[in-house]
């Protein structure tokens, strides 16, 4: 019964990393895209509706997201890594 409990375990822990590699994923392409949209913005020096002022910080929030989230991507690919070499 305790093999048996170990392998669910096991699967349940792999499941759980992968879930969160996916969740991080996703997180990155999202920012990827913000990133992408804000560039690319048309920016109008007479706009009243934008502060383009706010652009570069905005901007920088997204680039220190995204070397967070790299970051903890790698390490959550090395302990679903070392979780799937365990699960063998």
């Amino acid at each position: 019964m305790s093999e048996i409990s170990d392998k669910i375990d096991s699967k349940v822990k792999v499941a759980l990393y992968r879930s969160v590699v996916n969740n991080i994923n996703a997180e990155l392409s999202e920012l990827e895209a913000k990133e992408i949209l804000l560039v690319n913005k048309s920016v109008y020096i007479t706009s009243k509706d934008d502060d383009h002022a706010q652009l570069p910080k905005e901007l920088k929030e997204i680039i220190v997201k995204q070397v967070d989230l790299i970051e903890a991507l790698s390490c959550a690919k090395e302990k679903l890594k070392a979780a799937e070499e365990e699960k063998n």
